[in-house]
């Protein structure tokens, strides 16, 4: 199921190291201060896989970069709101084994993220991005991914799991000082992630889901979230 998992999610090297190759210099970016924290939020996620459509109203988001970096974090908090599958049937959340509150989808938390840049030197005043990786392994599918979120539609269970998605950041510009940014996910086709790469090369990120018995199929997910900084900063390209 090609979902655009519900991961408007605006990576850190912890215990995901699995999901993050090592960054080159040229590969990061980093924002100023230092460890701060942000909210965000979304309108309409749609999750799309080859015969599959879920979309969500809107979604909130909380995370903060790590204590004295500039590079990386995690995502504390991740809700999705307002979530419907195919024919408008409401699709809700399964956290820790219990159903959440109806068309509610929570991702797993935290969610490490990183700096990342999408495109080599000299285009990086364009092209910067945010890496999330999963929490956790999920043994249920192959190749070691990690699990993102799980939910119901109409009583049928999809999980969704990967090694990472990437979404790219549009504002503010490389040394400009702002209290908001914005951060865009998008899949030119269906279950196709705009961008999968750091610095165009090495290490594919992907989503893959699974909805009943049926087998693993890669994902994509579409939104533009708008984030909230605890304070004013500076992004720092070079």
């Amino acid at each position: 199921m090609k979902h655009r998992t519900m991961l408007l999610a605006l990576v850190v090297v912890s215990g995901l190291l699995y999901a993050l190759p090592a960054v080159a210099s040229a590969g990061v970016w980093d924002i100023k201060p230092a460890g701060v924290s942000f909210t965000a939020t979304a309108g309409e996620t749609k999750l799309t896989a080859t015969g599959l459509t879920v979309k969500c109203t809107s979604n909130t988001t909380a995370g903060a970069y790590d204590a004295g970096s500039e590079q990386t974090g995690k995502i504390t908090k991740l809700v999705f709101h307002g979530c419907t599958g195919p024919l408008g049937v409401t699709c809700t959340g399964t956290l820790n084994g219990a159903s959440e509150p109806s068309g509610t989808i929570t991702a797993t938390a935290p969610l490490p993220f990183h700096n990342v840049t999408l495109e080599p030197t000299p285009n990086l005043e364009h092209k910067r991005g945010i890496l999330i990786t999963p929490k956790e392994i999920d043994n249920t599918f192959t190749s070691g991914l990690g699990h993102f979120a799980s939910f119901k539609c109409a009583g049928i269970e999809t999980k969704v799991a990967g090694n990472g998605i990437i979404g790219e950041v549009t504002k503010p510009a490389c040394e400009e000082a702002s209290l908001t940014g914005n951060l865009i996910f998008e899949s030119p086709s269906t279950g196709v992630q705009k961008w999968q790469q750091i610095t165009t090369e090495g290490t594919k990120f992907d989503l893959w889901s699974k909805t009943g018995g049926a087998s693993h199929v890669t994902s994509s997910e579409d939104g533009t979230g708008t984030i909230t900084f605890a304070e004013k900063v500076t992004p720092n390209c070079t």
